[in-house]
């Protein structure tokens, strides 16, 4: 999914910043630019982007878009081999195991689930 977020780290294309710029001591007034604005800064080395300063909330962000979509994977990748057929209803687990449905509830409050 396309955030108005990931958009404006796309568009912040137009914020960018040499390695010599960086060896000459702007980095400094790109940090506080970047605080300020938090618009990501793109490093060039021999004309061609190579690396990217964001602010570490955008980075967070990222990585949690990252894990999400890996586990989305993971889920289509394991509904492939699902068969209704072999499941067992949950009160027939909970009558194996002695589980009351309070406890469940229980359960449920201290669970917290992303």
């Amino acid at each position: 999914m396309v955030t108005n977020k990931t958009l404006n780290i796309v568009q912040g294309l137009k914020k960018m910043v040499t390695v010599s710029e960086i060896g000459r001591g702007r980095i400094t007034t790109v940090l506080n630019d970047l605080s300020k604005d938090k618009q990501p800064y793109f490093i060039i080395r021999n004309n061609k982007p190579e690396a990217a300063i964001l602010t570490i909330e955008d980075l967070t962000e990222l990585l949690e878009i990252q894990e999400n979509y890996e586990l989305l994977q993971l889920a289509v990748e394991r509904m492939k081999n699902f068969d209704q057929e072999k499941t067992i209803p949950m009160d027939e687990v909970m009558k194996k195991y002695g589980i009351t449905e309070d406890e469940v509830q229980k359960g449920m409050e201290t669970v917290e689930i992303e």
